[in-house]
């Protein structure tokens, strides 16, 4: 009777050790014990967020380029707004923080929107980072789009990113 606590214990640790999920989110347990990455990384130095197929190569070569792109950017001390739901990934990447913080997926009004408006064009930071393709096309990001359209050059294209610079 004394041993069943014991051995609940030790049974629940065997789980949760052998359990996929546990084993691949960050822990103490991952900290201390290396294992060696498996399948393709979105960050290689360091080495993180690992696992991804074959598939996700393209968006693995985008973030790279994107990322790339970022830290010239960062380390000539230029200003970066991204507008894009994903927006937190490239920051983390790049080690940099927010210009402004705007998730096209949770505007709602137009009073959201024209506060955003207003941040581009009082702020203005000196790179905008915007996505472009068929899966964001939606009002605030067509009214967006227009307005940095207006306010600067569109420098180039990297996958479904455009960059543009005052």
């Amino acid at each position: 009777r004394a041993l069943v606590p014991g051995l609940l214990l030790v049974c629940s640790w065997t789980l949760l050790l052998t359990n996929s999920a546990f084993q691949n989110y960050p822990n103490l347990y991952n900290y201390l014990v290396k294992r060696p990455a498996t399948g393709l990384c979105l960050m290689n130095n360091p080495q993180d967020i690992c696992g991804l197929s074959e598939a996700d190569r393209q968006t693995i070569e985008e973030v790279a380029s994107v990322t790339a792109l970022m830290k010239v950017w960062q380390s000539q001390g230029k200003t970066v707004a991204i507008f894009d739901d994903q927006d937190a990934l490239f920051y983390l990447i790049t080690n940099s923080y927010p210009w402004f913080r705007y998730r096209p997926g949770e505007v709602f009004t137009t009073k959201q929107l024209t506060y955003i408006h207003d941040q581009i064009v009082n702020k203005r930071p000196d790179y905008v980072l915007i996505r472009n393709d068929d899966k964001v096309k939606n009002d605030v990001m067509s009214k967006t789009l227009l307005l940095v359209s207006q306010l600067y050059q569109q420098k180039e294209t990297i996958g479904v990113y455009e960059a543009w610079s005052l």
